[in-house]
Order: C-alpha cells, then sequence, then structure tokens
C-alpha cells in the first residue's frame, strides 16, 4: 500500500528528538514495527521487549544488516510530555504478553499507545497499513525518513500488503507458539 507524506532527510539530531514509529525490514511480510522516544527506541519482538536502546546503537545495527527502514516522525502531543509517554510505553511493554499466534504482536503496544495519546480506536484487527492510514488521516505525522533505501519515491512510501495469516505464519516460522489453548 502506498502513502503520500512529505519526506525529510534522516539525521542523528533529527532522530534523538520527539516520537517516531520505526518499521524495519520494511520490505518484508511483515515489517517490524517499534517506536523512538526521544532518541531511545522500544519494541516488542519475538524473544520479549527491546527497550531503552540508544539510537546511536540502534542505527549502527541497522547499518550493519542493511536494514531497510522507515521513520515516521508524530506530532508532539499537545499536553503530554515525550518522557511521561515513554514511560506509559515502557510500562505497557513489560506488562505485555509475549508474541504469540493470534494473541500479541509487535504491533499490539504501539496500537494502545495511540489510542491511549491520539485517541485512536485501534483494534486488534488492524494491520500496520491500517495505523499509518489512520494516522496519516488524522494528520498525526509530520513526515517521513528513510535509512538503507536504495529508491523510494519523493513524498510517498510503500508498505508491503500482507493479511492476518501471513502475519500468523511468519509469528510461526520464527517460532513463537500460542499460549492459549
Amino acid at each position: 500500500m502506498e502513502f503520500k507524506l512529505d519526506h525529510s532527510e534522516f539525521t542523528l539530531n533529527q532522530a534523538e528528538k520527539g516520537i517516531w514509529l520505526v518499521l524495519t525490514h520494511v520490505k518484508r511480510v511483515p515489517p517490524h514495527v517499534g517506536l523512538l522516544l526521544d532518541g531511545i527506541y522500544f519494541s516488542l519482538n519475538i524473544t520479549g521487549v527491546e527497550k531503552n536502546i540508544s539510537i546511536e546503537k540502534f542505527l549502527k545495527a541497522l547499518a550493519l544488516r542493511k536494514t531497510e527502514t522507515l521513520f515516521l516522525k508524530i506530532k508532539k502531543h499537545p499536553v503530554y510530555s515525550t518522557y511521561y509517554m515513554c514511560e506509559f510505553f515502557l510500562n505497557e511493554l513489560n506488562s505485555s504478553k509475549p508474541i504469540g499466534v493470534n494473541e500479541t504482536t509487535c504491533l499490539s503496544p504501539i496500537k494502545y499507545f495511540f489510542n491511549e495519546f491520539y485517541a485512536l480506536n485501534l483494534t486488534k484487527q488492524e494491520l500496520i497499513s491500517d495505523v499509518i492510514y489512520q494516522m496519516i488521516e488524522n494528520n498525526y505525522f509530520i513526515s517521513f525518513s528513510t535509512l538503507n533505501f536504495s529508491e523510494y519515491k519523493k513524498n510517498s512510501f510503500f508498505i508491503p500488503n500482507y493479511t492476518h495469516s501471513d502475519l500468523h505464519n511468519f509469528i510461526i516460522d520464527k517460532g513463537a507458539t500460542s499460549i492459549a489453548k
């Protein structure tokens, strides 16, 4: 699915401030999703919670692996500080269930975050393209930046379409199982 949004060059200085939705392995089905809050990266993955990863360390790992990454800059919240939102998100990550088929995904705590702070009504059924669409429709994104992309269209980016079945198969392939019997 293609999305229209202003593009800006990615810089370390820019990434150290504010809130960013980060998609790694963008061309893979499904991409991985995390949040970058004032230069600190957080995500939920198959092995557990990634938290308090500095932007320098995160960017070094992305560069070493040549990971195609999309950074979506989110508008500053009018009331809550990024510090407060970071503490809230960290608490949500720490209380998240492990990733499993038909259960929690890397997107689950992020949807909760957006529902809480950006008044979206995201449910378990929405995939990343649905989340991005709603954020753009509500003018919550400022711009996007890319890293390790060989090509992209000016002021637009593309996320491969995938289904819940594709997502479940990926989770199974990576070794997660359902904890619900």
